[in-house]
């Protein structure tokens, strides 16, 4: 069977998460947050921001919500999102995490944010960071993340890759840049 999630005036479905009962959750721009359910019935989740970007799940079993500017804690069995942080750029386009329940957002034009959920605390690293110790982001406009089975941050950007090992939060960059020194 196939689900049409485009009613007038919505963009098509742009993230996908697994929910707990067999269902998933998706984000519709400028829908919201829509639950379909194993059955197949869609439900449209009335409380969440309109401009929903991306979904996560951490390691905890916490969602997470990003928009245009900001990132939200969505408590499902209560309908609810609680906004955690504002930020600057373009969206966030994508979010994943570490064991140690750190969330990395990518902020599309802007870089990286590591960000402990519990303290309330964040860090932005940016490609402009070209003295940091540890290297710096090939990129700040961020696609899409994962993290590997040792814990090393993948970062797929708009001119290449970066990985970051989160414990000292190198940096290895292989953009094209650096795929191109000495072959020009």
């Amino acid at each position: 069977a196939v689900l049409r999630l485009q009613p007038a005036g919505l963009s098509p479905a742009g993230a996908v998460l697994a929910a707990d009962d067999g269902g998933i959750w998706c984000t519709v721009k400028p829908g919201g947050v829509y639950k379909i359910d194993a059955s197949g019935r869609i439900t449209c989740i009335n409380s969440a921001p309109s401009d929903a970007h991306v979904l996560y799940r951490d390691k905890s079993g916490r969602y997470w919500l990003g928009t245009d500017n900001n990132l939200y804690q969505f408590l499902p069995e209560k309908g609810l999102f609680v906004r955690k942080g504002t930020y600057e750029g373009r969206g966030i386009t994508t979010i994943t995490g570490d064991d140690d329940g750190r969330l990395y957002l990518g902020l599309f034009g802007v870089g990286l944010c590591v960000l402990d959920p519990e303290l309330d605390k964040g860090e932005i690293m940016t490609m402009q960071q070209v003295d940091r110790p540890g290297g710096y982001l090939c990129n700040n406009w961020i696609n899409m993340m994962c993290t590997d089975s040792e814990g090393n941050l993948w970062i797929a950007t708009s001119s290449g890759v970066s990985m970051m090992k989160p414990k000292g939060r190198v940096f290895n960059s292989m953009g094209w840049n650096n795929l191109l020194e000495g072959k020009q």
